[in-house]
């Protein structure tokens, strides 16, 4: 390993003992959760899990319209028009 790498396996393995969730990338190329690392870092690759985006989105179910909310957004008028404000959140 050279440094640079080093850098990058440390902070992984410092995220472990900190409690973050850790993968490993399989033979068939998919990263798999591991409790217990064996840090192998010869044969496998290990990342921090990441975090899923998470936003706000207003909706309204009879045109399936769909506008981002942002701080600056006129509530009122989402409110008035039967926009409901949902939260997204992407699966990882």
């Amino acid at each position: 390993m050279n440094k640079k790498q080093t850098e990058a396996a440390i902070k992984v393995m410092q995220a472990y003992v900190d409690g973050e969730d850790i993968e490993y990338l399989d033979q068939h190329g998919n990263w798999v959760p591991t409790h217990e690392p064996d840090w192998n870092w010869i044969d496998f690759l290990y990342l921090i899990k990441p975090k899923p985006v998470e936003f706000k989105v207003w909706y309204r179910d009879s045109d399936k319209d769909r506008i981002t909310y942002t701080p600056d957004d006129d509530l009122k008028w989402f409110e008035y028009n039967n926009y409901r404000l949902i939260t997204v959140r992407e699966v990882v």
